[in-house]
C-alpha cells in the first residue's frame, strides 16, 4: 500500500510539473491509455501505477527537478566503469550526462532506462575493455 502510495504522488508531481505543456485532456488519454482509468484516483494497483509513469517515460514527461530515478544493479554498474574511466584520465565528463552523451553516441538511446538487457551487457563490456586499453598505455607496457 506505501508504495502504490509513493507511485500515484510520482505521478501527481510529474503531472504538475508538466501542467504548462501537458493538457488536462492529454493527462486523461494517458491515464486512460496506460492505466484504463480516468483519474489518478481511480488507480488501486501497483502495475497501473507503474504502467502510466512509464507512459510518462515514454512521452518524455520529466520527473520534477532534483527527482532521480533509481538505477538498477546492471546500470549501477555501467555508473562504476564510468566513473573508473574518468579516474583513470581518459573521459573528461565523468558526470552521468557525459555517461548519456556516450550511450546516445553508441546506441540510440537518450537514456540508459532505453537500454535492452543485452545492450546494457555489451556497453559494460565496451567500457571494460576501454579501462583496461587504457591502463595498459598509461603502464608504459613492454609491448610498446
Amino acid at each position: 500500500m506505501e508504495q502504490l502510495k509513493r507511485l500515484l504522488t510520482q505521478i501527481r508531481a510529474r503531472r504538475h510539473k508538466a501542467k504548462a505543456t501537458l493538457s488536462d485532456e492529454s493527462y486523461r488519454q494517458i491515464l486512460q491509455r496506460a492505466a484504463g482509468v480516468a483519474s489518478s484516483t481511480e488507480i488501486r494497483a501497483i502495475g497501473k501505477a507503474k504502467a502510466v509513469l512509464a507512459e510518462f517515460d515514454r512521452l518524455h514527461i520529466a520527473p520534477p527537478a532534483g527527482q532521480r530515478r533509481q538505477l538498477t544493479a546492471i546500470q549501477r554498474k555501467l555508473w562504476s566503469v564510468w566513473q573508473q574511466l574518468a579516474d583513470a584520465g581518459l573521459i573528461v565528463d565523468r558526470s552521468m550526462r557525459g555517461l548519456r552523451g556516450w550511450i546516445k553516441a553508441s546506441y540510440g538511446a537518450d537514456d540508459l532506462q532505453f537500454l535492452s538487457w543485452a545492450q546494457e551487457a555489451n556497453a559494460i563490456e565496451r567500457l571494460k575493455r576501454w579501462l583496461a586499453r587504457g591502463e595498459d598505455d598509461k603502464g608504459g607496457s613492454a609491448n610498446a
